[in-house]
């Protein structure tokens, strides 16, 4: 079964903090129901009999102002409601498009996934490291969406200090005494599960300097690993959970990071740069890192100028060290072109050898390639004919200059005439292998002659 738990929405705040947009972390997850992105397949269901929630969910949802045909929960599912408000509706004539909605399978999100949160000036730089892509003690912390935050779990990590410098739940700025109140009771504590103690500092000013005091490794394992580089030899930053097409420069922390930026300025035009203090070990270190969204080459050569340049100003010795990647390599280019050169490499062989086998070869007939470019002789044509006196075929090969007459040498013997006439020809060139036909005639008709004689003898 499942119970309905009471909860009053409205959060009393006695305190308010300024509020900056400057250094911002947006928590961007919402569960809200009436959003696709939480619906199964991202659409509507052809069935339409109430709201049916997954077998698995483990983050909390929040329910208000719904009217559906009913609902479908889990036997331990809780639904919180506001305590004043009958804020659930269950009909069975109720048309909302709600009882259409089949909730996807509904997990519980990492405070530390860089994932879930969205930076407006940094999203879209790739030169931020992974670790800054979390809350830090110089962050404004904001969670837009109220009570449709989600479970929001700590990777297991024993942090005994959360700090940021504010923190905004929904429209409201909240202070140290805010979330002593609030941020155990209620759904506030299905949404912040177990987590650590929690500082709000809003006079820590925002700077470059160094503020996480947790492990990479804490991030890196919500981070995809992209194998998909285009430049040989891909560096890692400190910061980064993975490698880039790029540089980065490491400086020493006694100069003034207003320096580095002016003279960064001069030396970005197409790259993306991102400047930060960070920890190697014992040592502190200001990074300067350099790369592109879309890998040209651009930021090794405008990471070496600004090192040129740095050194000139400042001196080699602020200079700690610059990595760089290897130059624009596209991996799959490459291996096409190797392809089609191996590929026309292997043609061009082929044929130089059918031309070679063509040329010598010596069973073929003399009408091959060997006669047209070797010999020089010219082509010719070959006609077969049925001998007129029943012995064969009759074969006849003709020049390729000469011409034939096609109604004198397609003659019907049998048709019109008493004695078939013989086929008649000007080929001038013509060689056979039959006796002509009036000669046959001839000793024919002289037999006959030579038999009457005999017999007229003979009486």
């Amino acid at each position: 079964m499942f119970t309905f738990g009471g909860f009053v929405g409205a959060l009393v705040l006695l305190n308010s903090v300024w509020f900056s947009e400057s250094a911002t972390k947006i928590w961007q997850r919402n569960t809200h129901i009436t959003l696709s992105e939480n619906w199964e397949d991202g659409k509507l269901q052809e069935e339409c009999d109430g709201l049916v929630f997954p077998e698995h969910v483990e983050t909390v949802v929040w329910l208000d102002l719904l009217e559906t045909k009913e609902i479908v929960l889990q036997t331990t599912g809780q639904i919180f409601f506001h305590q004043d408000q009958n804020d659930i509706v269950l009909n069975e004539r109720s048309t909302s498009r709600i009882n259409c909605v089949k909730l996807k399978e509904l997990v519980s999100y990492d405070w530390y996934d860089p994932n879930n949160w969205k930076n407006p000036s940094l999203d879209k730089n790739p030169a931020v490291p992974h670790l800054e892509r979390v809350p830090c003690r110089r962050d404004d912390v904001v969670f837009p969406a109220w009570e449709y935050s989600g479970t929001i779990t700590f990777s297991h990590f024993n942090e005994r200090v959360l700090s940021f410098r504010s923190f905004k739940w929904g429209s409201e700025n909240w202070t140290n005494n805010d979330w002593n109140l609030y941020g155990q009771r209620g759904i506030m504590k299905e949404i912040f599960y177990e987590p650590p103690s929690v500082v709000i500092n809003e006079n820590y000013i925002n700077s470059t300097r160094h503020c996480y005091n947790i492990p990479l490794y804490i991030v890196c394992q919500h981070v995809e690993y992209n194998e998909d580089y285009k430049c040989l030899d891909p560096v890692q930053p400190l910061g980064f959970c993975t490698e880039i097409c790029g540089a980065h420069i490491l400086l020493k922390t006694d100069i003034a990071s207003d320096d580095i930026r002016k003279i960064l300025e001069e030396h970005s035009y197409y790259s993306q740069t991102h400047l930060s203090e960070v920890e190697n070990g014992q040592d502190v270190f200001y990074q300067v890192v350099f790369t592109e969204s879309d890998f040209t080459g651009s930021s090794l050569d405008e990471a070496q100028a600004f090192y040129t340049k740095l050194a000139q100003v400042m001196g080699k010795e602020v200079i700690v060290s610059m990595h760089k990647s290897g130059p624009l390599f596209v991996r799959g280019k490459a291996l096409e072109n190797a392809l089609s050169i191996s590929l026309g490499s292997l043609c061009i062989v082929i044929i130089l050898l059918g031309g070679l086998y063509l040329s010598y070869y010596s069973n073929i007939s003399t009408d091959t390639l060997r006669n047209r470019i070797v010999n020089g002789r010219p082509l010719s044509n070959v006609f077969a004919t049925f001998s007129r006196d029943n012995v064969g075929l009759h074969y006849e090969r003709h020049a390729s200059e000469s011409s034939l007459h096609l109604v004198e040498n397609f003659e019907n013997p049998m048709y019109g005439k008493e004695t078939p006439a013989s086929s008649q020809s000007n080929v001038t060139a013509t060689t056979t292998d039959e006796v002509p036909l009036q000669e046959v005639e001839e000793a024919k008709m002289k037999e006959t002659k030579e038999e009457d004689n005999e017999n007229a003898d003979e009486e």
